[in-house]
């Protein structure tokens, strides 16, 4: 059976972010917390996410930043330095969105700053005599013609004599004795 969880809240640290071998390959493997809240009350959840998308979460996210985590919760255990057993929980990313705005939440802490885009022209609207065109033929070269449709007849009142079925029908009388109001 399988679970899927989705949470939706803001780094509360920095994605840590390291190259691990695994069967004699180089992977990405970055953790983060992420911090949702339900109704005033604050749960911290820790995330694992792996290869290329691991890459982009080191390279994309910083503290602070809005995130949608997709995945499934796993627990594991490993033994403490005193020697007792330690249980984790962790959200094991199939997708990360990031939702923060751009510039929202600051650069990595890993990262510098972006180069500032190229000066560019600003934009000038073309005037007829700065850009040549031609101008559309005056009759087109086929004429289509609308097909011919039958005009409007306004229909008859009905008149009671026929059922709008087509069955004949018989008037129906009743009187007030027979309205339960």
């Amino acid at each position: 059976m399988y679970s899927l969880t989705v949470l939706v809240g803001r780094l509360t640290k920095d994605p840590e972010a390291r190259q691990v071998t695994i069967n004699g390959e180089q992977q990405w493997v970055c953790n983060f917390s992420v911090a949702t809240d339900d109704r005033g009350k604050t749960d911290f959840h820790d995330i694992v996410v792996w290869r290329k998308l691991a890459e982009n979460c080191k390279n994309f996210l910083s503290k602070g930043k809005m995130v949608a985590v997709e995945g499934k919760y796993k627990k594991r255990n490993y033994e403490g330095t005193d020697g007792k057993t330690i249980w984790v929980s962790e959200l094991i990313a199939d997708e990360v969105r990031f939702l923060s705005p751009k510039g929202e939440g600051g650069a990595p802490a890993n990262q510098q700053a972006p180069a500032p885009a190229p000066q560019q022209q600003p934009y000038q609207q073309q005037t007829p005599q700065q850009q040549p065109y031609q101008q559309a033929p005056q009759q087109a070269p086929y004429q289509q013609q609308a097909p011919q449709q039958a005009p409007y007849q306004q229909q008859q009142p009905y008149q009671g004599t026929a059922s709008p079925t087509g069955y004949p029908q018989q008037p129906i009388e009743i009187s007030d004795d027979d309205l339960p109001f």
